[in-house]
C-alpha cells in the first residue's frame, strides 16, 4: 500500500508507478514558499551521524528544534503548502565544487563517510512536519531523515520518516541537495 495504491492496482508495477511516477510532476508542478532549516548554523558545524536512537544524539532533528531554526531564523512559522528543506552539513562531504580536486583515495574516503549514515530529521520532526500539511520535504543527504543505529534515527523504526511522511501521507522527498 502506498497513498492510496496497491502494487496489484493495474497501473503499477516494477517498470512504473502509474500515477505516482515522478513523470507526472510537470504536469501540475510544485508552488510553495521554501523554508530552509539551516541546522549547521543552529548547531555550530555539520551535523554528525546519529549515534544513538535517541532525541538527544546531536544528529537527529527533532520537533523541538525545527520550531527553534525557526524562531532563530526570524521567518514565519511553517505552514500548511510550505516545502521544507534541511541544510545539514552531510552533503558538503563531496560537495561538487571541490570534488575534483579529491584524488581516488580521499573519493573513496569521503563516499564511505557519506554512506554510513546521516544526520537530519528524526520522527518527531517529520510527524510536526506532516501536521503543518507541507507539500514537501528535503535535505543535503541521501534520505533526509536520521539514518543512524540500525539504519533508524529517533526510534528504532528503519527509515521511520520515509514510512510517515511518504508512504503514509503521500509527501514528496527530494534528496541530495546542494545548498
Amino acid at each position: 500500500f502506498y497513498n492510496g495504491h496497491f502494487l496489484d492496482d493495474p497501473d503499477i508495477g516494477t517498470y512504473g508507478l502509474g500515477p505516482l511516477g515522478v513523470e507526472h510532476v510537470a504536469q501540475k508542478g510544485f508552488v510553495c514558499r521554501g523554508v530552509l532549516l539551516d541546522a549547521v548554523a543552529y548547531r555550530g558545524g555539520q551535523l554528525p551521524i546519529p549515534k544513538a536512537n535517541d532525541p538527544a544524539d546531536p544528529g537527529i532533528v527533532t520537533d523541538k528544534d525545527v520550531e527553534e531554526m525557526v524562531r532563530r531564523e526570524g521567518i514565519a512559522p511553517i505552514a500548511e503548502g510550505d516545502c521544507v528543506f534541511l541544510y545539514t552539513g552531510h552533503g558538503d562531504i563531496w560537495h561538487p565544487t571541490k570534488w575534483a580536486t579529491f584524488d581516488s583515495a580521499e573519493k573513496a574516503k569521503r563516499i564511505a563517510q557519506f554512506n554510513s549514515g546521516e544526520p537530519g530529521f528524526g520522527l518527531s520532526a517529520c510527524e510536526h512536519l506532516a501536521s503543518k500539511k507541507i507539500i514537501m520535504w528535503g535535505s543535503d543527504t541521501w534520505a533526509s531523515e536520521a539514518v543512524g543505529k540500525g539504519s533508524a534515527g529517533e526510534g528504532t523504526q528503519p527509515f521511520e520518516c520515509h514510512i510517515k511522511m511518504m508512504t503514509k501521507r503521500g509527501i514528496w522527498n527530494l534528496e541530495n541537495l546542494d545548498f
